[in-house]
């Protein structure tokens, strides 16, 4: 028993260096701790803690607002907010920026006052977002586990250009996940901005070229960079039509939080 002890005690004990450079290592992140516990219980009791959260929601529901097409100023949302005249750009036209601050408004509404049914949208977004994370998260690893076993098991492949292959795999699956998540039906159902497509497609032009070539890696090329485009399109057809009917069985029973009458009530009574 004693010779086998001295062994693991001669493994536990960690040279002097790699001692000191621990030690030092946990005192630093000990002090960063201790500095961001400082920082947050300063800014929680700064006398302008409210005006600086005021601001960053107005630009918040501005950056929202602007995703949606109404461009608004924060000073206008924030006119409105208190009730005050906004003040017209004579360039622009007075429907344009009611439309926008009416628009800004709900958004503001959202963030700061949602009611019973804002946060019945809420509770039900966040279980949308969960079951397709679900979804994507499980059939993403059996798509890249099945693709690793037709090139290893299959076509009898090296491991270098298996691990070619699985790498031109992550990179143009992950990147056409972006067009399964962005839309609640088929993906076709909102047209994607250019920009978007630009970014796509021209990010996985270059990742194929590094994998045909073979930069920083084993050349695949053309033949099988093809086939794993067409396994890649293959399964995210299978994904969309799978996001689909997660959306419709999310859908089905809509959460709600709890009694409306009740909540009704309490509030009254808190008026």
């Amino acid at each position: 028993m004693g010779n086998t002890a001295a062994p693991l005690d001669r493994l536990m004990v960690l040279p002097e260096d790699a001692a000191d450079d621990s030690l030092a290592m946990a005192v630093a992140l000990a002090d960063a701790s201790a500095a961001i516990a400082r920082l947050d219980q300063a800014l929680a009791s700064h006398p302008l803690h409210h005006a600086f959260l005021y601001l960053v929601r107005l630009d918040a529901v501005r950056r929202q607002a602007a995703v949606d097409g109404e461009l608004i100023d924060p000073w206008h949302l924030a006119a409105t907010l208190e009730g005050l005249r906004l003040r017209m750009d004579p360039y622009l036209r007075i429907r344009r920026i009611v439309d926008a601050a009416r628009a800004a408004l709900g958004l503001h509404q959202w963030l700061v006052e949602p009611d019973f049914d804002k946060e019945g949208e809420v509770q039900r977004a966040e279980a949308m977002l969960l079951s397709i994370a679900t979804v994507l998260g499980v059939i993403g690893p059996i798509a890249a586990f099945g693709l690793f076993y037709l090139g290893d098991r299959v076509f009898h492949l090296g491991r270098p250009q298996v691990q070619t292959l699985m790498y031109l795999m992550l990179s143009v699956a992950g990147h056409l996940t972006i067009f399964l998540s962005r839309t609640r039906g088929p993906f076709w159902s909102i047209r994607p901005a250019k920009i978007l497509l630009i970014a796509v497609f021209g990010t996985q032009a270059v990742a194929t070229l590094i994998a045909v070539y073979g930069l920083f890696m084993t050349p695949l090329g053309w033949k099988w960079a093809a086939f794993v485009w067409a396994y890649a399109l293959v399964w995210f057809l299978i994904n969309d039509r799978l996001k689909l009917i997660a959306y419709k069985a999310c859908c089905a029973q809509p959460r709600r939080p709890g009694n409306r009458q009740a909540i009704q009530s309490k509030a009254a009574t808190a008026c």
